[in-house]
């Protein structure tokens, strides 16, 4: 039953632009309990999807289409999704330690809470985005474009964030100190001998909105 499914998301069989084939795809996603894990799924096109809460560990996306679907509180642990599409797509709570998001496009997609623990992300698009209390702890984001983008709250330890674009991001000002540090800005015994209020200046000249 799962490789019919997955023959059928492949060859494009459900009309995800319809809301009889959003909820004909739902049905069938139940049917095997969610579990889309450990298969090749590259090129699929999946935009629009109703894909909550689906187990889709180790799975290869790389270069499918997941514009405006809905893959909150997904587990894709390990997954590929490299040059992927998930413009404005919902991802809150997703569950992505691990996965390789290298070159993909989320731009003004939802990451709420999203734990990101070691995601390979380099080069990213994700100018917009909401990633407030997401867990970035240990991710490598060179490179990444995260103009614009809600970072309050989230949590930065250990993150590669060298070459990356953060003008107009917001983030909070007790995580400035951490998130200079993952920029390569400043090194930690440096960034631990200033006081806030020159953690704050630095942030303000590289263009970071404090709250």
């Amino acid at each position: 039953m799962k490789a019919d499914v997955i023959h059928k998301i492949r060859n494009g069989f459900y009309e995800l632009g319809t809301k009889n084939g959003r909820s004909a795809f739902r049905k069938e996603l139940e049917r095997i309990r969610l579990d889309i894990s450990r298969t090749n799924l590259g090129g699929a096109v999946l935009s629009d999807a109703d894909l909550r809460n689906a187990k889709m560990r180790g799975t290869n996306f790389g270069g499918a289409d997941f514009g405006y679907a809905n893959l909150s509180k997904a587990d894709v642990q390990c997954a590929c999704f490299g040059g992927a599409n998930l413009g404005y797509a919902k991802l809150v709570g997703i569950d992505g330690k691990g996965a390789n998001m290298s070159g993909a496009y989320f731009g003004y997609a939802d990451l709420r809470s999203a734990d990101l623990e070691n995601a390979y992300m380099w080069g990213v698009f994700m100018r917009g985005c909401n990633l407030s209390n997401a867990n970035l702890q240990g991710a490598y984001l060179r490179g990444a474009d995260l103009k614009s983008t809600n970072l309050v709250g989230a949590n930065f330890d250990n993150a590669d964030l060298r070459g990356a674009n953060l003008t107009g991001a917001r983030i909070r000002r007790k995580g400035a100190k951490r998130l200079l540090v993952s920029l390569g800005i400043l090194g930690r015994e440096e960034a631990d001998a200033l006081e806030e209020k020159e953690i704050i200046g630095i942030t303000k000249k590289i263009g970071l909105k404090t709250v």
